[in-house]
């Protein structure tokens, strides 16, 4: 992702408070011990397609399109996952007004990731032979309570705590 100026930090912070969203997905993967995993998004969707293009082209990620219904136009989405978004979300973080909450949910959720996050077990999953890693108790249970925070908070119509 290389340098960011704080202006552009600044442009992209406001953009994800207006027509962005910060997420951790729970993923269903039946390969996986547990049968999912999470992953962090970032995503930005408007119906200006060149600033979902200059996204991409400078930060990497994919476009979807999503067809206009009714009076509504067409619309395009940019989404960001795994590292580029997590540097995304260290540049922008400090810039962030109405989603600074989901941007220290994300960062702590990638804090989880490493070394002392996994422990190796033998192989449990009825292929293959010999060990492999497995999420140690507490990180899964840390992940998930960060996934339920901010699905509490990306809650459509909530009324926010006052």
């Amino acid at each position: 992702m290389g340098l960011m100026s704080k202006l552009t930090a600044s442009y992209l912070a406001g953009l994800i408070d207006g027509e962005g969203c910060m997420e951790i997905q729970k993923r269903k993967k039946p390969e996986c011990f547990l049968g999912y995993y999470y992953v962090a998004r970032v995503r930005i969707t408007s119906t200006d397609k060149e600033i979902i293009e200059w996204l991409k082209e400078s930060f990497g990620g994919w476009i979807s399109e999503r067809k206009g219904v009714d009076r509504n136009r067409d619309s395009w989405e940019w989404c960001l996952s795994y590292g580029k978004a997590k540097k995304f979300i260290e540049k922008v973080c400090p810039y962030l007004k109405i989603k600074k909450k989901q941007a220290e949910i994300l960062r702590e959720f990638y804090r989880t990731f490493g070394k002392n996050s996994y422990r190796i077990v033998e192989n449990r999953l009825g292929r293959g032979t010999g060990y492999h890693k497995e999420l140690k108790k507490e990180i899964l249970e840390k992940r998930e309570k960060l996934y339920q925070q901010i699905k509490a908070l990306n809650k459509k119509g909530r009324v926010p705590a006052r």
